[in-house]
This record gives structure tokens, C-alpha cells and sequence, in this order.
């Protein structure tokens, strides 16, 4: 989980919550801000390895740097 968090760009303030991956993020991440729940998509899209993924504009919320990391990490995987 840690490794998918990094690759999509995520670990870092998923660690700086609260209660790290225990935080209660509220329903449907009502919580957190449009980028970070596009981040812990991807997170869990990684956790599930799945072979195909469909991702429709998955980071179009994201800043560029952000959206470069992802990309490449999505690439990699």
C-alpha cells in the first residue's frame, strides 16, 4: 500500500495525517480536496494490480509536476 501511495504521488500527505492510513477521511473523501482524492484513486487502483486500468482524465485535478509523476509511474506498472 505504502509503495502504491508513493507511486501515485500520495504517501506524503496520507503520512502527514492524523492518523496516517487510519484517518477517517469521511464519506466519499468529503474530507479531503478534489487532488488528493484523485490521488488515493489511483492509490487503490495500483493496491488492486490490476491488469487493465481505465482512467478517464485521472489527472486532470492534479498539478503538473504531480501529473508527470503519476503518468510515469502509471507507465511503469
Amino acid at each position: 500500500m505504502i509503495e502504491c501511495a508513493k507511486v501515485a504521488n500520495a504517501y506524503e500527505f496520507v503520512s502527514k495525517l492524523a492518523e496516517g492510513y487510519d484517518t477517517l477521511i469521511g464519506e466519499k473523501g468529503a474530507l479531503l480536496t478534489r487532488v488528493k482524492k484523485k490521488r488515493i484513486v489511483i492509490t487503490c487502483a495500483l493496491i488492486r494490480k490490476q491488469s487493465n486500468l481505465l482512467l478517464d482524465e485521472a489527472t486532470s485535478a492534479l498539478d503538473t509536476q504531480s501529473e508527470k509523476i503519476v503518468q510515469e509511474a502509471l507507465e511503469k506498472h
